[in-house]
């Protein structure tokens, strides 16, 4: 979840917001945030009943629920929005003008838990228009944790094309319409969700009802149905879908 925070400052924001949360709804509760390394670590602390939920990606989410089991699903929202939407985006005069113009160029990838499924989603639009994944037909890809810094080279046509949420360009467009002028959209996904909250599905203490109100979000859409390209993906690779 925290790729440019300090773990101290990290643990510190999760500690304040959760006492926040207990103060403002009137619950007795002491939260104390744990961060983890890795999915093994997580799922240890899981089955060890270290921790009442989690925060995750929705990748580690389909890795965990594989070997442990989960109660209620809660979602992360961001700028007011559960889910996202990804581009793929290129200089309107460079050589990327559709997607098998991508074969042998360079992709650059914002580097953030809320683009954790663009890979996925990138590569499922390419299989489902005859090329292989990313990393084959790709010249090269890379990563950038920081926005501007993905958009840049494309506009100055460094590199040849680049993967952002929609949210964060429409945020970098406004202060810069320039950006907007010169950047094409030649794909965009569905809205996927990119990480939930996740209960462990033995946790039952009397004041479970609620505690799961507190975290009570309200979602139209199944979670299934954000899915439905995830799943495309993850099968032409010949692994098990989520459930």
């Amino acid at each position: 979840m925290f790729t440019e925070v300090n773990e101290s400052d990290a643990r510190a924001a999760i500690k304040v917001w959760g006492q926040t949360v207990a103060r403002d709804r009137g619950i007795a509760a002491a939260p104390e945030p744990l961060l983890f390394n890795d999915e093994e670590e997580m799922l240890n602390a899981l089955q060890n009943k270290a921790v009442d939920v989690v925060a995750v990606s929705t990748l580690e989410y389909e890795l965990l629920q594989r070997k442990t089991t989960f109660g209620p699903l809660f979602f992360t929202v961001h700028d007011n929005e559960l889910s996202e939407e990804y581009l793929l985006l290129a200089h309107r005069d460079g050589p990327v003008q559709s997607l098998a113009d991508l074969a042998g160029r360079v992709i650059q990838f914002h580097d953030n838990l809320r683009l954790c499924l663009a890979p996925l989603w990138l590569d499922s639009l390419l299989i489902e228009n005859g090329q292989k994944p990313s990393e084959s037909f790709a010249g090269r890809i890379t990563k950038k944790a920081n926005l501007s810094k993905v958009l840049l080279p494309v506009f100055f046509r460094q590199v040849d094309a680049c993967v952002v949420s929609r949210s964060g360009f429409d945020t970098i467009t406004e202060l810069n319409p320039q950006l907007g002028r010169q950047l094409v959209v030649i794909a965009s996904s569905s809205a996927v969700v990119p990480a939930v909250f996740a209960f462990r599905s033995d946790y039952a203490p009397p004041t479970r009802k609620l505690y799961l109100m507190v975290f009570a979000i309200s979602m139209e859409q199944p979670l299934a149905d954000r899915f439905s390209w995830y799943s495309t993906a993850t099968r032409s690779k010949n692994t098990p879908s989520p459930s």
